[in-house]
């Protein structure tokens, strides 16, 4: 029964993620139909068109020397365990003090020396904190913050019922089922 289980939330997980992959195609459809019209429709002589594709090229490379450091990365460097990672971003959240966005979460995870781990980081957190559901949520166009605790600054109010609950144990906060 458990193995069934199993399958089918992986069958689900797959499909989102299809989906997800299908939607990021169709918008980047649109940013190469923008992209080529843009210059006609804003006066930008080639000149400076020309200049923007340079700087284009070099992002380029410089984003597949980045990919190729990621990828070493990976290898020497194993990522935080789901029980350390949720405790470290939710202290990472409650010192800035309003949701983040998960690729800055990323980059502040980093800038503090620790490594989600996976060969896409990005999404690796993003699942880890899907499954912490209960205890990050993502607030839509704000980011993720701690389902407990009330954020003014995105007009977020923590359900009473999970203040109420709520103890303490260490860093980590755990709601109480």
């Amino acid at each position: 029964m458990g193995d069934t289980n199993d399958n089918q939330h992986e069958d689900q997980i797959l499909l989102r993620a299809l989906a997800t992959r299908d939607r990021l195609r169709r918008e980047l459809q649109d940013v190469e139909i923008f992209l080529t019209l843009y210059p006609r429709f804003s006066g930008i002589k080639s000149a400076d068109r020309q200049q923007d594709q340079e700087d284009y090229a070099n992002e380029s490379v410089s984003a597949e020397n980045s990919a190729e450091n990621l990828k070493e990365e990976v290898a020497t460097n194993p990522g935080m365990r789901q029980t350390e990672l949720i405790p470290f971003v939710r202290k990472i959240l409650l010192e800035n003090g309003r949701p983040i966005l998960p690729y800055d979460l990323v980059g502040a995870i980093k800038e503090r020396g620790r490594h989600i781990g996976g060969s896409d980081e990005m999404n690796n957190l993003k699942s880890k904190l899907w499954r912490a559901k209960k205890e990050i949520i993502m607030i839509s166009g704000a980011g993720y913050w701690p389902i407990d605790v009330a954020c003014p600054t995105v007009s977020y109010e923590a359900p009473e019922t999970l203040v109420r609950n709520k103890t303490s144990k260490g860093d980590s906060t755990i709601l109480a089922d």
